[in-house]
């Protein structure tokens, strides 16, 4: 999963938004009482574009360097099941798109090694 946030942080709270790209290494699904694992070559094989967009929101607190926010994914539908598999029958076609919300709780920890937007540049004078 790799993407870019944007966080506002007013005292200790943060409120944030953000996106990005997930890449599936491995997965499950069930069709009736049948559940079928993936993994790498599975999931390309199975599916016409294994990445997934999705956008992020959350709030939290942020105390100096830890963090404990509520966030929301939402995936947006992209991947769909390839047409005509050999496991799902001849002439099979699905036309949907998959899409999720996943709803949690994440504990960080900040590293600000980076401050973008700050200029503090201190001079020294000797006399």
């Amino acid at each position: 999963m790799t993407g870019i946030n944007f966080e506002w942080r007013p005292l200790i709270f943060q409120v944030g938004i953000g996106g990005g790209v997930k890449f599936p290494f491995t997965g499950k699904y069930w069709i009736g009482d049948n559940d079928t694992a993936l993994n790498g070559g599975n999931v390309s094989a199975r599916f016409k574009n294994p990445l997934i967009p999705y956008i992020r929101l959350y709030t939290g607190i942020n105390l100096l360097v830890l963090s404990l926010s509520l966030y929301a994914n939402f995936d947006i539908s992209n991947m769909q099941i390839k047409d005509n598999l050999s496991s799902l029958g001849e002439g099979y076609k699905y036309p949907g798109k998959l899409f999720s919300i996943d709803i949690g709780v994440q504990f960080g920890i900040h590293l600000d090694i980076f401050q973008f937007g700050k200029n503090e540049r201190e001079e020294l004078i000797f006399i």
